[in-house]
């Protein structure tokens, strides 16, 4: 009996898939159980192709793909895989045809702003990691969001966000057993795939983003609390995203497009915090001051000769106000004044509650 066509087997797949939301079957008893379902001979599983790989089990993976494309399938965890369970709100809402409706590069910064967002997870979860796991991750997470403002791109840069995936999928693979850390890395790493199939000129990248939403949301573990507000933020995004490419819920033009064409940049500053409600109850508290990519300043002010001090103060604290509004529409956690500025008793300009950070 020669191999099925490759649509019997994407049936049969996801027909052994198990949906009820708790159980998920590894790659081998996935092979087991499709084989018994095609009724295939030992022979039939011995096919090896050019490349040495089981044909069979080649046709399996290719499925499963497919399914998890399609938002039919989905993996817990590595290796393992069950139905997508549509009654679990937190990742229902996304589809191929959600993502498909915006451009490619609001799909790339959609993208980039899921694997940034829940990048402190890494760390939270693997707090023993190597430094050069914790660097490759966040290389790929600076790929993928530089790539969104980008004006220009060479063949290099298309080069560089490969290969800065490659080392964030080396992070996930040494965090295998910390699925939450697994998980971040690998939506850090596939956000940066997602760069540089932009760069490289490619327009099918939904199927990508998908993945990259989906483990965004799986890394926040077992927290329902942590996956729903994820989910949230990530609905923000593209809501908002929507609206500045002035694209209706159902795919039609409106007209009204708030940037320069379906290729211009988007610059950090346009979505605003991570969090547009504050960072869920518990996350990890390391992370949130200073913000991811955090840098920070000493400012020394010198007023003309002649004005007086409470003058120059006051104006400082109206500078570092624009500066705190302009920090926080980027993304950042705002400019926060240090006890000994002189200025911060009379007007603090950090509010205390935490509203997310940029890279």
């Amino acid at each position: 009996m020669s191999t099925p066509p490759r649509s019997k087997i994407r049936q049969v797949v996801l027909s052994v898939l198990p949906g009820d939301g708790l159980r998920a079957l590894s790659n081998a008893e996935i092979y087991e159980r499709v084989a018994d379902s095609l009724g295939l001979m030992p022979s039939d599983l011995e096919v090896i192709e050019p490349d040495g790989r089981s044909k069979f089990e080649h046709e399996v993976q290719w499925a499963l793909n497919d399914l998890k494309s399609a938002g039919e399938a989905t993996t817990k965890r590595r290796g393992y895989w069950s139905r997508f369970d549509q009654s679990d709100e937190s990742t229902a809402v996304w589809t191929p045809t959600d993502l498909a409706i915006l451009p490619p590069r609001a799909q790339l910064a959609l993208a980039s702003r899921c694997a940034i967002r829940v990048a402190p997870l890494f760390a939270h979860s693997w707090p023993d990691a190597d430094k050069t796991f914790s660097l490759a991750v966040e290389h790929a997470l600076f790929i993928a969001q530089d790539a969104c403002s980008a004006q220009v791109f060479t063949p290099a840069d298309g080069t560089k966000a490969y290969a800065a995936s490659g080392g964030a999928i080396d992070a996930s693979d040494a965090s295998n057993s910390t699925p939450s850390a697994s998980h971040a890395a690998w939506a850090a790493a596939i956000a940066a795939r997602v760069a540089g199939k932009y760069i490289r000129g490619e327009s099918q990248i939904s199927a990508d983003v998908l993945i990259v939403i989906e483990y965004a949301l799986q890394s926040a573990g077992s927290s329902q609390e942590w996956r729903a507000r994820t989910n949230e933020a990530i609905r923000f995004d593209y809501l908002l995203l929507l609206a500045l490419y002035g694209i209706a819920p159902d795919g039609t033009r409106t007209g009204a497009d708030d940037l320069a064409g379906d290729n211009a940049p988007i610059p950090h500053e346009t979505f605003g915090p991570l969090w547009p409600e504050g960072e869920p109850e518990g996350w990890p508290e390391s992370w949130r001051e200073p913000s991811l990519g955090g840098t920070n300043y000493e400012l020394t002010v010198s007023g003309p000769d002649g004005v007086d001090a409470d003058v120059v103060r006051s104006r400082t604290v109206k500078l570092l106000r624009l500066m705190d509004r302009y920090v926080r529409a980027s993304g950042g956690r705002g400019v926060r004044l240090s006890d000994d500025t002189g200025v911060s008793e009379q007007s603090p300009c950090h509010s205390p509650q935490p509203v997310g950070g940029g890279m």
